[in-house]
């Protein structure tokens, strides 16, 4: 879950070359697959604090990317 996580971090903080929506998803899939192998319940709420620690394009580009799914 890890280096799932630190993906969606930096997407969130605008870091990336040429980011697509499908980036994005792919790393939240991720995120979520690997808490669950884990039995790590509060993966979403984790999900939501992290977006809730910036703002900016990044920020705005990735919560756009996840509507759907938070």
């Amino acid at each position: 879950m890890g280096a799932a996580m630190a993906a969606l971090r930096w997407l969130n903080e605008g870091w990336g070359y040429e980011v697509t929506t499908i980036d994005v998803v792919d790393a939240f899939d991720l995120a979520v697959a690997a808490a669950d192998r884990a039995h790590i319940d509060n993966v979403l709420d984790r999900i939501g604090v992290l977006l809730d620690q910036t703002k900016g394009a990044g920020n705005a580009f990735v919560r756009q990317s996840l509507a759907r799914r938070l």
